[in-house]
C-alpha cells in the first residue's frame, strides 16, 4: 500500500511529465527530459522504497483517474483500472482544486 506522501509524490511526478509533454519537452533528444530520468530522480528521493516497475504501474493508475475526468494523460502510461480508493481521492481533490 502506498503512503499518502508517496501518492502525492507520484501525482507530482505525473503532472511534471504531463507539463513537459504538453510543452514538447518530454522524450529523448536534445533539450528533452526522459520519463526514465524523472523516475530515477524520484527513486533517489520521495519514492526510494519503490521499484521502477512499481512507479510506472502506479503512473498508469493515475492515467486511469485522469481518464475518468476526461483529462489528458501522459503518453505511454495506459490507464489501469485497479487504482486504490486513496489515489482516486487524492486525484479527485486535485481536480477540484485545479
Amino acid at each position: 500500500m502506498w503512503s499518502n506522501s508517496e501518492i502525492l509524490a507520484a501525482i507530482g511526478i505525473y503532472l511534471t511529465m504531463l507539463d513537459l509533454q504538453i510543452a514538447g519537452k518530454l522524450g529523448r533528444g536534445k533539450d528533452k527530459v526522459s520519463k526514465a530520468q524523472i523516475i530515477r530522480n524520484a527513486r533517489d528521493n520521495a519514492l526510494s522504497q519503490r521499484s521502477r516497475g512499481s512507479i510506472e504501474y502506479y503512473l498508469c493508475n493515475i492515467s486511469h483517474c485522469r481518464k475518468l475526468h476526461n483529462l489528458e494523460i501522459v503518453k505511454g502510461y495506459l490507464p489501469m483500472a485497479n487504482c486504490s480508493k486513496e489515489l482516486l481521492s487524492f486525484h479527485n481533490n486535485w481536480v477540484r482544486e485545479n
